[in-house]
């Protein structure tokens, strides 16, 4: 494989941000631009791992809500995200971006209408540059992911009865173990 050089990648950069504003332009004017969008992460979708070079090829890929957005509300849909953020959290991501490691902001919300800029202007609003974080369409192949309502698989499958009991941390109470 050809090795990028840095005006590789900052040519790659500025046509990637040509197309995304393009998608954006769209999106305002009809579905049509939606569609584009994910055709388009999907398309580079495996043109990720060059892109990481710069981060040492770290990539986390870190959910929004429960992780970084509290979600004491709950769902209030895509482009509703009313509660503040959780303790600790810019600082933590701060923390992953000095490290120099790639940090996508990846949710449910991601490959809804108007979700990922719900996040963005979210960000904005608690006073948080987003400039070095990356919102994504679809799950990027990352080194790690940290989400309040997933399973460590470690070769054994969970119980159906585990699975019936499972609860993210914020509804558990107590110690998180961390």
């Amino acid at each position: 494989m050809e090795t990028l050089t840095d005006q590789d990648r900052k040519d790659a950069r500025a046509l990637l941000d040509d197309v995304l504003l393009y998608v954006d332009e769209m999106k305002k004017e009809s579905s049509a631009g939606y569609a584009l969008e994910r055709l388009f992460a999907k398309t580079f979708a495996s043109r990720r791992d060059a892109m990481s070079a710069d981060f040492g090829g770290w990539m986390l890929c870190c959910d929004f809500d429960g992780v970084i957005h509290s979600y004491a509300s709950g769902w209030q849909g895509a482009a509703e995200i009313p509660d503040d953020p959780i303790p600790g959290a810019f600082e933590w991501l701060d923390s992953l971006i000095q490290a120099k490691i790639r940090v996508c902001i990846y949710s449910a919300r991601s490959c809804q209408p108007g979700g990922i800029e719900a996040m963005q202007a979210w960000f904005e609003k608690h006073g948080y540059d987003t400039g070095q974080l990356e919102f994504p369409l679809v799950k990027p192949p990352a080194n790690m992911t940290v989400d309040d309502r997933c399973f460590r698989f470690e070769g054994d499958y969970p119980s159906v009865d585990w699975i019936k009991r499972f609860q993210p941390w914020y509804k558990m109470g107590g110690d998180t173990n961390v």
